[in-house]
């Protein structure tokens, strides 16, 4: 594309004097460009036709009067020059491309498309240095600014629904972009920004979101049907205005729908909620820090949620973790961390069911001193039980609350199943504990140790399996109750479903000696010293039965 004749191009009489109602004539290199003219334009796009010959006013080649630019893909061409009365002024038969023509060629929106580009490595092709660069979809090249000042809202949509429709990423700077209005995000939006730590505030790809009423940040667009797909957020740190429960940003991710996307080394804090799913199936949420959320972090709030995998998320400072309303089944959290949290870590209602918490870490959580609270909490809420094992909890460190342990560890009512094993907690006041409400055996335990917990298990009719037998630092906490048959060294057959020794729950079976038992009620004599005695407990006496050989 060459703008060999253009507005600087100045065109004079034989006298010197510029050229006015003058004839200029483009044709091909080494001919009469009257009889062999080639077709120029009066745009770069070459969609505007210039008739030749051109007309000169002032010695500048116009088009409605105005002065022109004229285009071609000719690199060089031959040129005539006439004044008003046909008389030739001047005539070049090879003419070259100037090279700051070329320039300013380079300098249009389409001057990427000038440009030649190959890949090293044998089977490259050639492409332009435009398809090169198209690959990459930046913000910017909407009008985002990203200096924290600036309203970045409208550049950003644009963005976003230009690349959700080419099935591009839309890649996001490092720098501080404001938006004051909900972004819709349609299906397959893609968005990576600058940064790969989970930490707010540090330098990358920040997203301030300052709306005037209550509003969330990204909101997914178009139907449920059934699901919306293929979402993925990356590197961003996204801060909202709530600064209270009533606050104006509501959720910075909603993500009613979702089905197999992904959010990765994302930072979430001030909103009201952090993270919301509704109906979503098959998602994963990777290295993710919601804090200082002012009602929950995290929101399954039903629909039937179900597969969603969290890996390791930082969920912190907040009233609750994890909330949940209403069906949601088979959540996995692996290696989760709840810090600061003030009074459940996570909240399951009745209808919850296949959850499961795997090498989980807590500290000061929950941290309200209220006898209430607790890092799990199951039953409590909600209408009817799901008809599955509602959580497992398997592996992991829990403290509770740093001044000095108050709640449970887990605190189970209504309830299908809780299994736990595996993990140390410490800073409790219970370890285990349940309610009237909470069936016989439905809580199962297996192998874990606590210290600095007042009570180990509430009621031990409840819990099935080992759980520790020492409490508050004992120095026995590795030592295991278990409701199950246990054997010693000299025969004596166990059966205990209490917490300790020496309980109105045990039955002990042993080979020890007592007084002699004779004849009874007419019947012959029984030998001196029986084989063994059965020690039981009617109501708070302890009785021994004696057995004999039969």
């Amino acid at each position: 594309m060459l703008p060999r004749l253009n507005p600087f191009e100045f065109f004079t009489e034989t006298d010197g004097s510029p050229l006015d109602g003058g004839k200029v004539y483009i044709g091909t290199v080494n001919q009469n460009p009257k009889t062999s003219p080639i077709t120029v334009y009066f745009d770069s796009a070459m969609t505007i036709p210039a008739p030749q010959p051109l007309q000169t006013v002032g010695g500048r080649i116009v088009k409605n009067g105005a002065a022109a630019s004229i285009y071609s893909n000719a690199s060089s061409f031959s040129l005539l020059v006439e004044n008003k009365s046909g008389q030739q002024v001047s005539y070049s038969a090879s003419v070259e491309s100037d090279p700051a023509n070329v320039l300013l060629d380079l300098s249009q929106s389409s001057g990427s498309s000038l440009v030649g580009f190959i890949q090293s490595g044998s089977g490259a092709v050639d492409r332009t240095v435009q398809s090169k660069l198209r690959e990459f979809v930046s913000a910017k090249d909407f009008g985002a600014i990203g200096d924290g000042v600036t309203d970045d809202t409208a550049a950003l949509q644009v963005a976003i629904n230009q690349t959700s429709t080419t099935g591009s990423v839309l890649y996001i700077p490092s720098g501080t972009y404001l938006v004051t209005e909900t972004l819709s995000i349609p299906n397959k939006t893609q968005i990576i920004g600058e940064h790969r730590h989970q930490y707010i505030g540090a330098a990358g790809t920040n997203i301030t979101f300052a709306p005037t009423s209550p509003k969330s940040l990204f909101v997914p667009s178009g139907a449920v049907a059934p699901f919306r797909w293929g979402y993925a957020l990356e590197n961003l740190y996204i801060n909202g205005n709530s600064a209270s429960a009533i606050g104006n940003s509501i959720y910075a991710i909603d993500c009613h729908g979702w089905n197999k996307s992904v959010v990765r080394n994302v930072a979430i804090q001030n909103f009201r909620t952090g993270v919301r799913c509704y109906a979503t199936i098959n998602n994963r949420f990777e290295f993710i820090q919601i804090q200082n959320c002012y009602i929950q972090n995290i929101l399954y709030d039903g629909g039937v949620s179900t597969t969603d995998v969290w890996e390791q998320p930082y969920i912190g400072n907040s009233p609750i973790g994890v909330q949940t309303n209403s069906t949601n089944v088979a959540i996995r959290f692996n290696k989760p961390i709840f810090e600061g949290i003030t009074t459940y870590g996570m909240n399951l209602v009745r209808e919850c069911y296949g959850w499961l918490v795997t090498d989980g870490y807590s500290e000061d959580a929950p941290n309200a001193n209220v006898a209430t609270n607790a890092m799990f909490r199951v039953g409590y809420d909600g209408a009817a039980l799901g008809g599955g094992l509602q959580l497992i909890i398997r592996g992991g460190f829990y403290g509770g609350r740093n001044a000095g342990g108050v709640g449970s560890f887990i605190d189970v009512d209504f309830t299908d199943g809780v299994i736990v094993g595996g993990m140390f907690v410490t800073r409790f006041t219970n370890g285990i504990k349940t309610t009237s409400n909470t069936q016989t055996n439905q809580v199962v335990s297996s192998g874990w140790t606590a210290a600095s917990v007042s009570n180990i298990v509430t009621d031990s009719t409840k819990v099935s399996g080992d759980y520790p037998q020492g409490v508050f630092n004992s120095g026995t906490r590795n030592m295991q109750t278990s409701r199950r048959l246990s054997l010693d060294a000299i025969g004596t057959v166990t059966v205990r479903s209490g917490a300790s020794a020496g309980s109105s729950t045990e039955l002990v079976i042993g080979n020890g000696t007592a007084t002699t038992v004779g004849a009874a009620g007419g019947a012959s004599a029984l030998p001196a010293t029986p084989l063994g005695y059965l020690t039981a407990y009617i109501g708070a006496t302890q009785v021994k039965i004696p057995y004999y050989t039969a």
